[in-house]
C-alpha cells in the first residue's frame, strides 16, 4: 500500500523534473549558441516547416513530447511566432489523433496511450457545456492524451472539437514560447517552484497544502523580487516610459488583461498594483476598477449561463456560509453584493463563480460590485504608486489602510 502511494508521488515529480531539466538545458544551450543554431538549422521556411511537422506527430504519436524545441525555436523565430505555430500544428495534431480514435477505437488507441490514463480521463469528459468545459480541459491536460480520450469517450462534433481545441491551446502555447525566451535562472526558479507545488498537493489533504502553497507563493514572489530586483526595477522603468509615450494604449491592454485573467483564476493584485505605479492613485484606480468590474462580471455570465451546474455541484458545496446570504440576495441584492465586495470574506475569483448561480440580478451585481471594490482598489493602487515610488512611509500607510479595512468590513459584517 505505502510502495503503491508513495509511486504515485513519485512518477509525476520524476517527469516534471525530467521535462523541466530537458526544457533548462535546451533554452541554455539555445541562449549560448544562437548564432550556430541559426546557421545549421536557418530561419527561413525550411526550418519553420520542420518544426511544425514535428509538432504534428508528436501529438499524434504520444507521449513524445517538443517541449525541448521550444526554446530554440523561440531563440530563431521569436516567442510569438513559435507560440502560433505551436497553437497551428497542435490543433492538427490533436485534429488526426481525434479523427484516429474515433475511426478506429480502442484498438489502436492504447497503442499510443497508456490504458489507465485514458480510463482515468473516461470520467472528465463533458457531457454538459461541452465547448467551455473542453477549453478548461485543454489547458490542465496533455494534448495528445486528451485528443485520443475524447473521440474514443464522447459524441462530440467534429467541428465543437476543433474550435474548443484552438481556444484552449492558446493560452499555453503562447506560455512555453515566451518561458523559452526568459533568462535560465528564472526558468529554473519557475521549474522548482512547480515541482513544489505538485509535491504538496500529492502529499498533503487540501487544508494543509493550501496553506503551504500559499507560503511557497509568497516565498518565490519574495525571492524573485529579491534576486532580480535591478531587472525588475528596470523593467518598470521601461513600462512607465511606455505609459507615458502611449497611456490609452497601456491602460487598454491592462484593462483587457484583468478582464480575461480573472475568469481564469489568476490573481488581479499584480496587475492592481501595476496600474497604481504607472499611472498613480487616480487613473490608475478607475483602470483597476474598470478591469476588476469587468473581468468579475465575465465571470458572472460564465457562471450563470455556462457553467452553472458545475459550480452547483463542485464549487458551491466547498463554500456552505454562502448559503447564509440568499434571503439577503432577494431582499437586498445590491447592498449584499456591496458587503462582500467591501469585505474580503471570500476569494475574490471564487466569489464571482458563486454569485453566478444565485437570483442577484446582474445589473444590481455590476453596481454593487464596482462601488464595493472602490476602497479595497483604491488601496492596493495606492500601494502600487508607494512600491513604484519606494517610499516607505507610503507603502506602510497603504498596507495600514488595507489591515484597517479587512478589520472594520468583519467587524460590521458580524452586525449586517
Amino acid at each position: 500500500m505505502k510502495i503503491s502511494k508513495f509511486k504515485k508521488i513519485i512518477t509525476p515529480v520524476v517527469l516534471i523534473v525530467a521535462i523541466s531539466a530537458i526544457f533548462l538545458v535546451s533554452s541554455y544551450f539555445a541562449d549560448i549558441y544562437s548564432i550556430e543554431i541559426q546557421n545549421s538549422i536557418g530561419e527561413g521556411s525550411i526550418g519553420l516547416l520542420l518544426f511544425f511537422l514535428i509538432n504534428i506527430l508528436a501529438v499524434v504519436l504520444a507521449p513524445f513530447t517538443t517541449l525541448p524545441l521550444i526554446p530554440i525555436a523561440s531563440a530563431l523565430w521569436g516567442w510569438f511566432l513559435t507560440g502560433i505555430f505551436l497553437i497551428i500544428s497542435w490543433t492538427i495534431g490533436s485534429q488526426i489523433a481525434f479523427y484516429l480514435s474515433r475511426r478506429f477505437g480502442r484498438k489502436l488507441v492504447v497503442k499510443f496511450i497508456n490504458i489507465d490514463k485514458l480510463n482515468t480521463l473516461e470520467s472528465r469528459i463533458p457531457k454538459e457545456n461541452v465547448f467551455w468545459s473542453l477549453v478548461l480541459l485543454r489547458m490542465i491536460v496533455p494534448v495528445d492524451v486528451l485528443s485520443y480520450a475524447v473521440g474514443l469517450f464522447s459524441k462530440i462534433k467534429n467541428k465543437l472539437f476543433i474550435s474548443a481545441t484552438f481556444v484552449g491551446i492558446i493560452p499555453f502555447a503562447f506560455i512555453f514560447a515566451y518561458v523559452g525566451t526568459l533568462p535560465t535562472k528564472i526558468q529554473l526558479i519557475v521549474a522548482i517552484e512547480i515541482i513544489a507545488a505538485v509535491l504538496v498537493m500529492l502529499i498533503y489533504k487540501k487544508s494543509s497544502a493550501k496553506k503551504i502553497l500559499l507560503f511557497l507563493l509568497i516565498l518565490s514572489i519574495s525571492s524573485t523580487l529579491f534576486v532580480y530586483r535591478s531587472e525588475i526595477i528596470s523593467l518598470f522603468s521601461g513600462l512607465s516610459v511606455l505609459s507615458k509615450e502611449r497611456p490609452l494604449l497601456t491602460s487598454v491592454i491592462l484593462i483587457v488583461a484583468k478582464t480575461v485573467s480573472t475568469p481564469l483564476g489568476f490573481p488581479g493584485t499584480p496587475l492592481t498594483l501595476l496600474s497604481g505605479s504607472l499611472f498613480g492613485k487616480l487613473f490608475g484606480t478607475v483602470i483597476a476598477l474598470i478591469g476588476n468590474t469587468m473581468g468579475a462580471t465575465l465571470a458572472f455570465i460564465l457562471s450563470r449561463y455556462i457553467f452553472r451546474n458545475y459550480v452547483q455541484k463542485k464549487v458551491l458545496p466547498n463554500y456552505p456560509r454562502i448559503t447564509q446570504y440568499e434571503k439577503r440576495f432577494e431582499e437586498r441584492a445590491f447592498s449584499t453584493v456591496f458587503l462582500l465586495r467591501l469585505i474580503p470574506i471570500f476569494p475574490f475569483n471564487g466569489l464571482n463563480f458563486l454569485l453566478g448561480v444565485t437570483n442577484i440580478p446582474i445589473k444590481k451585481y455590476v453596481i454593487g460590485s464596482f462601488i464595493g471594490m472602490i476602497p479595497g482598489t483604491a488601496l492596493f493602487v495606492y500601494f502600487g504608486e508607494s512600491l513604484g515610488s519606494m517610499s516607505l512611509i507610503n507603502i506602510l500607510l497603504a498596507l495600514g489602510g488595507i489591515v484597517l479595512l479587512t478589520y472594520v468590513g468583519k467587524k460590521y459584517e458580524k452586525r449586517f
